[in-house]
């Protein structure tokens, strides 16, 4: 996930031009499908012009997945930027339900501790655990989207105190099922 654009200047023509850099090697390597594991810069997907295999979206996965889930209350744990834009737009059919300001700005400040420090520790689990449980109770929350990568780690060893959905855990089995697809014999 490590980008040399800045998302945070909206050089969204960098990332663009990146992107489809990446995507010209992949294929000229033999690539048969693509996948991009940060939930921000799939949200940039359609910008892809030099693409000639499948993407598999991230966005796509959580979709098929939400749609097995009873009732449809869904709440957004990431950076602030994926939690404002309600994970992009890309989640149609579900009543998004918004952490309080304060709650949103404790998310943000722990995940961003999280992503620079490249690991999970125990007050980082006990503050999404906490404001989880939290919202959870107050909104009736049926899932709570854990929408960046960085907080699969967090909860590799212990399930969170809140109903979750890890969406790079989707997303894995997507690609994963996209791949035997392609190849049976693999």
């Amino acid at each position: 996930d490590a980008l040399p654009i800045s998302l945070g200047n909206g050089n969204i023509a960098g990332l663009s031009e990146y992107l489809n850099t990446i995507m010209v090697a992949l294929t000229n390597a033999g690539a048969t499908i693509a996948a991009i594991s940060s939930v921000t810069t799939s949200a940039y997907i359609s910008q892809l012009t030099s693409t000639a295999i499948p993407i598999i979206s991230i966005f796509d996965s959580v979709r098929t997945e939400l749609e097995e889930i009873p009732g449809k209350r869904v709440a957004l744990f990431g950076t602030r930027y994926v939690i404002d834009t309600d994970m992009f737009g890309y989640l149609p059919n579900v009543d998004i339900v918004r952490p309080t300001d304060a709650e949103v700005a404790l998310i943000d400040e722990a995940y961003q501790k999280l992503a620079l420090r490249g690991y999970g520790i125990a007050e980082d689990r006990e503050t999404f655990n906490r404001v989880g449980s939290a919202l959870s109770k107050r909104e009736g929350v049926d899932v709570i989207l854990l929408a960046g990568t960085d907080l699969s780690m967090l909860y590799e060893s212990e399930e969170p105190a809140f109903p979750a959905l890890d969406c790079s855990v989707v997303h894995i089995r997507a690609i994963l099922k996209s791949f035997i697809k392609a190849d049976p014999g693999a």
